[in-house]
């Protein structure tokens, strides 16, 4: 993935932003994984 992939051509350079967002869409989908498999062990 390039580097312009990162960036919103409506607000320019957005990648610390979009790194931001990106971490708690992981710490989310980890959260979600940890119920499923939760789910799926009983």
């Amino acid at each position: 993935m390039t580097e312009d992939a990162w960036k919103d051509p409506r607000e320019g350079d957005t990648r610390r932003l979009t790194d931001e967002s990106f971490i708690i869409m992981c710490s989310e989908c980890k959260e979600r994984i940890i119920e499923f498999e939760n789910e799926r062990i009983k």
